[in-house]
């Protein structure tokens, strides 16, 4: 993950996301409406998680789900193809998530 600037964080803002730091670099988290199933651990919504990293990005689901922790993530999206095809991953990985049992 980049140190520097936030990569895009206007425009993921505007996605709905919030900008986060952490000690390897910025990150963005969108929390999911409550009509999916929520975490069993911590009893909360899931959220998506997207982390830049210097050419790629990779946007990610996790939580519990009957006594199984799931972890759900596309990866290696490229920089230049991810802000256009955020909505179609954002789809996937949240149908994915309502999928399991």
């Amino acid at each position: 993950m980049s140190l520097q600037t936030p990569w895009q964080k206007e425009k993921m803002l505007d996605a709905g996301y919030f900008a986060y730091r952490s000690h390897g670099g910025w990150y963005y988290c969108k929390q999911l409406p409550k009509l999916l199933p929520i975490c069993e651990c911590n009893d909360k919504c899931v959220q998506l998680v997207v982390f830049p990293y210097d050419e790629t990005v990779e946007v990610e689901i996790s939580g519990e789900r009957n006594k199984i922790w799931y972890k759900l993530q596309s990866y290696a999206v490229l920089r230049e193809h991810f802000l256009r095809r955020l909505p179609e991953i954002e789809a996937q990985l949240i149908a994915a998530w309502g999928a399991l049992k």
